[in-house]
């Protein structure tokens, strides 16, 4: 409980060497995760002595939490991270993922302490209300937008017939796009009677949610 172990090595008549304060024992890190931008908002406190440094190390989960992997790490040796804690975890999320965080403080050479996080959800949204309409060589399709923007990139796949990875037509960063004219004239096998478009959110860190349109002639 903050005591060292008292007696250390003897180089000398009379002489001692203090053994290292314990670290600091985190609080349970509370994280409020903002599914709009991306950001995860990290607060907790510390009981003991001012760390000589401070580690925040995300781990993630794509099978519901039976097991998790460590994806970034960030630390600093000021002695401690500012608070709240903002991080940019757009990139990790996609199909199902978890994430959770882990608070670890070190003093000198004292093992460090970590406390966890409650795991918390990231899943990728889905493309909505993706609408198709053919007209004289053109396609126009609208969908919802995404509900989480400014770090995802929208792409578009036509694909002919009922299968086939179809060829990209459209890429868009913008975070608020739900409309595209596209050019519908060409490119389809010569047995491809109908087609459709796959609309895509791309999260760099795994693909999120995607949806077909209909099928248009």
């Amino acid at each position: 409980m903050g005591i060292g172990i008292g007696i250390g090595i003897g180089v000398g008549k009379g002489s001692r060497v203090a053994a290292p304060s314990p670290a600091p024992t985190p609080s349970q890190p509370l994280v409020d995760f903002d599914p709009g931008t991306g950001f995860a908002t990290i607060t907790w406190t510390e009981e003991g002595v001012t760390p000589t440094e401070e580690r925040v190390e995300v781990y993630r989960s794509s099978d519901g939490g039976a097991t998790y992997t460590l994806d970034d790490v960030y630390e600093t040796a000021s002695p401690t991270i500012p608070q709240p804690c903002v991080l940019d975890l757009g990139g990790l999320v996609g199909p199902g993922y978890l994430l959770a965080v882990r608070i670890r403080a070190f003093n000198g050479a004292a093992e460090g302490v970590s406390v966890d996080s409650e795991p918390f959800q990231v899943d990728s949204p889905l493309p909505t209300n993706v609408i198709a309409a053919g007209g004289v060589g053109t396609a126009e399709l609208s969908w919802g937008p995404p509900t989480r923007n400014g770090w995802l990139t929208i792409l578009i796949n036509r694909q002919g017939g009922t299968d086939g990875s179809g060829t990209t037509v459209f890429s868009s960063s913008t975070p608020n796009d739900s409309t595209a004219s596209l050019d519908d004239s060409s490119g389809f096998p010569d047995d491809a009677e109908q087609h459709r478009y796959h609309v895509i959110y791309d999260f760099g860190g795994g693909v999120g949610g995607d949806v077909f349109s209909n099928y248009i002639p």
